[in-house]
């Protein structure tokens, strides 16, 4: 055995690595692996490698004794796989060449164990393409299996904040539920408390009306600064026919306007000593304009000299919420057609004419009613 460069195997065609022990037949010069022709070399002595003889040449000799050269088997039970340098055949592609290549050169052109190299390709092509479709299917599954653990995982995700939802939704009902009852018990009872306030706040008008009783209000009077009510209130009873001394009396003075921006005089109020004086007095000027209907109570009256007489009124001292009734009641019967509206005792009340029935105008709620 020597060392030499690069060579061919002439049995499996592959190259020879350097400083790769190899068998030379003495014949041919042809350059065997060992394993190729079945022969370990360590098993050799000198002599032995120096007469070797490769299976084609010692196939051509005569009969004879060739018990020194060894030969390979017919079956493959020496035959290592032997891997390809350079080549990633795999081990069951090339433990199939081996001994066919071995039996090609020892049984010559004509045996049917050789295999030609399309068909190791179609071998080699064919264990590859099963690898590549076991670790194609292995890497969908990892990458599906990955997918879907995600996925469930999110639709688990999903599920929860689903059921949190409607968990938030079912107790947002119930309360909804609860106030919406809440609502309903807060509304009769504001609505109760409506008519109580309403009926309460009528019981007011009427005591404060009712602590009224004794008072007059003289509207329209013109105003000066030296003037003196309590004697403006005899001047007029004078002209009433219902004289009032200064004794009968309790109070008597100008009030504050209800409208600052009115252009009207301010009011006298005036105080008596008893509801009866009071009424005695009302009913005397409401008497006088009925007897003078061209010359109803005004400034001449009074004394007080103008371009032009300005009428006088006596009424009854009205609370402000009458007041305003009272004003809503004339435009209401100036709407409708009603002849008449007039005050008695602080009560409103409405006349269609003079052969109709009057309607006590409790509030504003029956000025609603009218005309309808």
């Amino acid at each position: 055995m020597s060392q030499i460069t690069v060579k061919t195997c002439a049995a499996c065609t592959n190259d020879i690595a350097l400083n790769e022990k190899c068998l030379i037949c003495m014949l041919c010069k042809e350059k065997y692996h060992s394993l190729c022709v079945g022969s370990e070399i360590a098993s050799l002595n000198k002599d032995q490698i120096k007469s070797w003889q490769c299976p084609s040449c010692a196939s051509k000799r005569p009969k004879g004794d060739n018990s020194n050269t060894p030969v390979r088997t017919a079956t493959n039970e020496k035959v290592t796989v032997r891997k390809q340098r350079g080549n990633n055949v795999a081990p069951t592609a090339a433990a199939s060449a081996a001994p066919n290549c071995a039996a090609s050169a020892v049984a010559g052109p004509t045996c049917n164990l050789c295999m030609t190299k399309e068909e190791l390709t179609a071998i080699i092509r064919k264990e590859l393409q099963d690898s590549l479709c076991v670790q194609i299917k292995t890497s969908i599954k990892d990458c599906i299996a990955t997918q879907l653990r995600e996925i469930t995982s999110e639709m688990n995700d999903i599920k929860e904040s689903i059921k949190f939802s409607s968990d938030k939704f079912e107790e947002f009902k119930s309360e909804v539920i609860s106030f919406k009852k809440n609502v309903q018990i807060i509304q009769k009872e504001n609505e109760n408390l409506r008519c109580t306030v309403s009926s309460l706040q009528q019981r007011v008008n009427q005591l404060e009306q009712l602590s009224r009783a004794s008072n007059l209000e003289i509207q329209c009077v013109p105003e000066f600064k030296a003037e003196n009510p309590s004697n403006i209130v005899q001047q007029l009873s004078k002209v009433i026919d219902c004289e009032v001394q200064d004794k009968d009396l309790v109070f008597c003075s100008r009030i504050a306007k209800a409208n600052p921006q009115s252009s009207r005089p301010r009011s006298l109020l005036v105080k008596f000593q008893n509801q009866r004086q009071r009424d005695a007095y009302l009913t005397a000027a409401t008497k006088f304009n009925k007897e003078h209907p061209t010359d109803k109570l005004n400034t001449s009256h009074l004394g007080i000299a103008n371009e032009k007489n300005t009428a006088v009124y006596v009424v009854e001292h009205l609370t402000p919420e009458i007041k305003s009734l009272h004003a809503a009641t004339r435009q209401k019967a100036r709407e409708i057609g009603y002849k008449f509206s007039w005050v008695r005792n602080g009560r409103v009340f409405i006349r269609k004419n003079e052969s109709s029935e009057y309607i006590y105008v409790r509030d504003a709620d029956v000025l609603k009613t009218l005309g309808n």
